[in-house]
C-alpha cells in the first residue's frame, strides 16, 4: 500500500548555502539556494548509498566554494544561475558522487563536464566573490506528492562521535 508522502524513485544529493535539518520539506522548484553535487537519481535512496558517501566524506575536509560570474542554462536557455569557480575540493566532491552513485539510473548528459552553479531568482542573490561554506551534503527525495524531503546528511570531516 502506498501513501501520497511514500517516496517516489528520484533523489538529489546537493549542498546547500543556508542551514537545513533532515525532515524538512519543500515544494518542487522551492529547494533553498544549493549546488547539486551530482544530478538527480532516478532510483529510490537506499542508505547503503549514504554510507558509503558518509566514509568517504569523513576522510575530506571542508572546504568555500566561491561564486563567480553568472550565466543562463537549460534547454531554453532561460534559467539563471550563478557560477561556482573550479577549485581541486568541488570537483574531487563531484568525483566522489560520480564513483559512489555513477552506476544508479540517472542522465549522464549532466554528468561531465560538471559545471557547479547555484540557480537563483536574481543574480544579485549571490554576489561574485561570495564564499560558500561546504561543511555538509544533504540529500532530498521527492514524494509522490511533488514534495522533496531532506532524508539525509553527511558532515564533511571525521566523526566524533
Amino acid at each position: 500500500m502506498t501513501g501520497e508522502g511514500e517516496q517516489i524513485a528520484k533523489f538529489l544529493p546537493f549542498f546547500s548555502l543556508n542551514h537545513i535539518r533532515v525532515g524538512q520539506t519543500y515544494a518542487s522548484g522551492q529547494l533553498p539556494l544549493h549546488v547539486t553535487v551530482f544530478p538527480p537519481i532516478q532510483e529510490s535512496y537506499d542508505r547503503e548509498y549514504g554510507d558509503n558517501l558518509r566514509d568517504f566524506l569523513s576522510g575530506c575536509e571542508p572546504f568555500d566554494a566561491v561564486a563567480e560570474g553568472e550565466d543562463w542554462f537549460g534547454p531554453e536557455n532561460d534559467i539563471k544561475v550563478k557560477r561556482i569557480k573550479d577549485s581541486l575540493a568541488i570537483i574531487g566532491l563531484h568525483a566522489a558522487h560520480v564513483k559512489h552513485l555513477g552506476e544508479l539510473k540517472h542522465d549522464p548528459t549532466y554528468t561531465l563536464p560538471y559545471r557547479p552553479h547555484v540557480t537563483v531568482r536574481e543574480f544579485s542573490q549571490i554576489p561574485d566573490g561570495s564564499r560558500i561554506r561546504v561543511d555538509s551534503i544533504s540529500i532530498a527525495s521527492k514524494r509522490k506528492s511533488g514534495l522533496w524531503t531532506i532524508v539525509d546528511e553527511f558532515k564533511i570531516g571525521p566523526h566524533h562521535d
